[in-house]
């Protein structure tokens, strides 16, 4: 499909930085006492670190800001904000131990959970033949589904969607076992956050996890370990991934007023479109902002 642009003499200049992303997830343990990695004396020396990056991001845009005039368009745009990274959530563990996911051996009394936990990655001990669902990735988790899984046990439809709503019950609200906290905000069903002809390749449910909580690792590669909920004892303390999007929202920065007071991220291409006088551009979900 060919679009024609208006005839002014447009020019599009994009610049991406990754710094201020890969310093909070390195530094962010410095900025959190609570963190279990929080290092008092490190912190003195390099508790800065976060807001010194942002200074300097903050030094470009005000360099970049010289260059414009009344017919240049400028926008900031973060994808994501960032969360303290504190401990790590095992949700296929929690899928095993609700009934969910069965591991072989359990039908033997001999045998405690513990001993069929910790088999390695990738669902290894898993019994798919009475497993109703899976965890995979950063915060999804999918359904043993008739005709889409290779031995799926959960027909599509009544069976599928009463699954759906049990797991979302469940882990709603689920607290720290150590110190109360509600560690999930919220679970997103599919079909209530993902359209299109390939929704049947998307999770069944997504996780927003709450301050503090993250998918663990574990989780992101079919891992099943002892633990529910472990300290995160890693460098890599702070994160946006897993969390619930109505606490992680990004910045948004404009040289012009927008149309509305609340701009979503899939705005920022339509309105880009629209600046550059592009239209009639189908399937895309947000609108422009001025």
């Amino acid at each position: 499909m060919e679009h024609e642009l208006d005839k002014k003499n447009w020019n599009l200049f994009v610049s991406v930085y990754e710094t201020t992303d890969r310093f909070q997830h390195m530094f962010y343990r410095l900025i959190d006492p609570r963190h279990p990695y929080y290092d008092a004396d490190l912190a003195a020396s390099y508790g800065n670190a976060i807001r010194d990056v942002y200074i300097q991001a903050d030094k470009i845009v005000g360099k970049a800001m010289e260059y414009i005039d009344d017919n240049t368009t400028f926008m900031v745009v973060s994808d994501h904000g960032f969360h303290s990274f504190r401990k790590s959530v095992n949700i296929n563990t929690w899928l095993v131990q609700n009934g969910y996911m069965y591991l072989h051996g359990m039908e033997d009394k001999t045998y405690t959970l513990n001993d069929l936990f910790d088999k390695g990655q990738f669902w290894v001990n898993t019994d798919w033949t009475k497993t109703k669902a899976y965890a995979l990735g950063l915060g999804q988790i999918y359904i043993n589904l008739q005709g889409r899984e290779k031995q799926g046990i959960i027909a599509p439809g009544e069976d599928y969607a009463k699954l759906q709503d049990e797991i979302i019950s469940k882990l709603k609200g689920l607290k720290d076992p150590e110190t109360g906290e509600t560690m999930i905000l919220d679970v997103y069903k599919r079909d209530d956050i993902y359209h299109g002809e390939y929704i049947g390749n998307a999770p069944d449910l997504m996780i927003g996890f709450n301050e503090g909580y993250r998918v663990s690792w574990q989780t992101t590669l079919g891992g099943i370990p002892k633990d529910l909920v472990e300290n995160n004892m890693k460098k890599w303390s702070g994160d946006h991934c897993s969390y619930d999007y109505t606490i992680t929202s990004g910045v948004f920065l404009s040289n012009k007023k927008i149309s509305r007071a609340n701009p979503k991220i899939w705005d920022i291409a339509p309105t880009v479109f629209k600046t550059l006088g592009i239209s009639n551009l189908p399937n895309l979900d947000g609108k422009p902002l001025f």
